[in-house]
């Protein structure tokens, strides 16, 4: 996901062949192919095909080439504009999570709600004591996340043992969300 070079195809019928011919000049990006990798398909090659969801064994490139983190709408609002694609971050999310369904069930956990900007605006206090002091959110909320993270793992539980033939995934959220807000400089930001 994310911005990407030509080499992913997801360029949206742009024909860019002769910036593949001489990209390798360029910097390396071929190689995986001298390791004898494949390249993972793009998104929209399988899309254009019809391809049933098996055959993506050797994975889905979601990237396109331009892409931006936020979408067109908020940067044109600021006077930027993307003449190139119009294909987001979050466009590319959402084309990953419908991969999702048909290929697995996935019980996505609760975030960190306390580290979240609306819940921090909202419940804004000058009681230090409600606050986590190596991340700085609101330390009661994310203990409601906790409980409610606690409480799908349960009932997961339960109905793995009903149906110990399905395959069913808890996706901890939680955990690499806070991650980020714990040591954001590793992340390659100084705060969130």
């Amino acid at each position: 996901m994310g911005d990407s070079n030509p080499r992913t195809n997801n360029s949206l019928g742009i024909q860019m062949d002769w910036f593949k011919e001489i990209l390798p000049y360029f910097c390396n990006i071929s190689s995986t192919e001298s390791l004898g990798l494949p390249l993972v398909r793009p998104y929209f090659e399988i899309l254009n095909v019809n391809e049933t969801v098996h055959n993506f064994e050797q994975g889905v490139n979601f990237a396109v080439v331009g892409a931006t983190a936020l979408d067109t709408d908020f940067l044109e609002q600021m006077g930027h504009y993307n003449e190139f694609t119009n294909y987001s971050l979050r466009i590319q999310v959402d084309w990953f999570k419908g991969m999702l369904s048909p290929l697995c069930n996935t019980a996505s956990g609760n975030f960190p709600i306390g580290c979240l900007p609306t819940y921090l605006t909202f419940y804004e206090g000058s009681d230090e004591s409600e606050y986590d002091p190596s991340t700085g959110c609101l330390t009661w909320l994310n203990k409601f996340s906790e409980y409610h993270n606690e409480q799908l793992q349960i009932k997961l539980s339960q109905i793995r043992s009903l149906h110990p033939h399905a395959n069913i995934i808890y996706g901890d959220v939680y955990s690499a969300t806070l991650q980020l807000y714990q040591s954001p400089k590793q992340f390659g930001t100084t705060s969130l």
